[in-house]
């Protein structure tokens, strides 16, 4: 009778150990977030559903890949907690933080964009594969400085960036709104000498010029801007989204 009882209550017990442990493994497992109105959309919702069962399931690279598919198609509060759980997965995936401060970049949460993003520049260890990375980061701390018009602040990051030619200029803006017009022309004039038809940097000779007072080369650097073209992208964000564009949306769609 003894050996009976002890028998039963070592399965209740064992019953119990078991239950227990495929139910907190239910209640610990995280979910994966995706919106639910591309449901429209064949193609998205098979792709967001086979990322999200690979996640589910997987390590940071699973989040970090649902988190980018989510980011190609422009849903940066969905990529937002994926790329979150692919960070607490491994505090050490660059490529996740980057990402992680892009979006909060793009929802206009400012602070929070550029403590991520000087989190990524503090963990890289400048591998060349990921040198544009590090140039999109600090020219984004830069820019997110003048969206809180911070401007002494731009500046330094600004200048830390100098190799970049977007930051340079955003610099040469600065230094002409800011009453620095004679600094800002040897920075002109030297990508104008590389690229004699830039729209960008033409037309901040032309304001150069106009606030120096020389009229007449003024008036002369304005009928050039007419022969200019855009040829300085000052902003990074198409491409960085469209190789994730092209890798999850439908582009790749159109490629099957």
């Amino acid at each position: 009778m003894i050996y009976i009882l002890r028998l039963t209550l070592m399965l209740l017990v064992f019953e119990l150990v078991v239950c227990g442990y495929f139910v907190t493994g239910k209640l610990l497992r995280v979910t994966p977030i995706t919106p639910e109105f591309y449901l429209d959309d064949p193609f998205l919702r098979r792709t967001f559903e086979e990322l999200s069962e690979k996640a589910r399931n997987g390590d940071d690279a699973d989040w970090q890949h649902l988190a980018e598919a989510l980011l190609g198609q422009g849903y940066y509060a969905y990529a937002e907690p994926n790329y979150r759980q692919a960070l607490k997965l491994n505090p050490e995936n660059l490529e996740a933080r980057f990402g992680l401060a892009f979006c909060l970049d793009k929802m206009g949460r400012l602070e929070e964009s550029t403590r991520e993003y000087r989190m990524y520049l503090n963990r890289e260890k400048s591998q060349p594969e990921r040198q544009k990375l590090i140039f999109y980061a600090r020219y984004a701390i830069g820019r997110n400085y003048l969206r809180e018009e911070n401007v002494s602040e731009a500046e330094k990051e600004f200048r830390k960036n100098f190799k970049f030619i977007p930051a340079q200029y955003q610099l040469a803006k600065i230094l002409i709104r800011t009453g620095r017009t004679e600094q800002a022309l040897p920075i002109i004039e030297k990508q104008l000498e590389k690229l004699p038809k830039s729209l960008a940097f033409r037309y901040l000779n032309y304001l150069a010029l106009t606030q120096l007072d020389r009229p007449e080369e003024a008036l002369a650097e304005r009928k050039k801007l007419d022969e200019s073209i855009y040829l300085v992208s000052l902003n990074f964000n198409n491409n960085y989204i469209d190789p994730f564009y092209m890798k999850y949306g439908q582009e790749r769609k159109r490629g099957k």
